[in-house]
């Protein structure tokens, strides 16, 4: 089963996120706290990582540089306002799977965070 970790704040991303898993047979960790995504993170090896930045790219390229840092191989979904492009581009040469930029549409989102975990089963391969 495909093992998926989502950090937001937001209420309605972590329902939309876990609703999408549910449908994709995916088992799905909800985290709203930074420190124990970090825990959470070392602990288990998560196929799929889904982080909500929303405006605050600044921060999303910190919290991503960190994840890369423990978790190198797994495919990153960043969501966030693509508003400031510096900080946007730096995103991307972390090496972000998809930058999603709100509002979250469903079936789009299937599609995402299933590539990611075919992506993902292709790296193991």
């Amino acid at each position: 089963m495909i093992e998926l970790i989502i950090l937001s704040k937001n209420s309605h991303h972590l329902n939309l996120v876990q609703s999408v898993c549910a449908e994709l047979n995916f088992r799905a960790t909800r985290m709203d706290d930074f420190p124990e995504f970090v825990l959470k993170l070392e602990e288990t090896d998560f196929d799929v990582i889904v982080l909500d930045c929303n405006s605050i790219a600044e921060t999303c390229l910190k919290w991503l540089q960190v994840v890369n840092r423990l978790r190198p191989k797994i495919p990153a979904v960043i969501i966030a306002e693509d508003k400031q492009k510096k900080i946007i581009s730096k995103i991307y040469e972390e090496g972000v799977f998809y930058l999603y930029p709100p509002p979250l549409n469903r079936r789009l989102l299937k599609e995402v965070l299933n590539s990611a975990a075919l992506f993902k089963i292709k790296q193991n391969i």
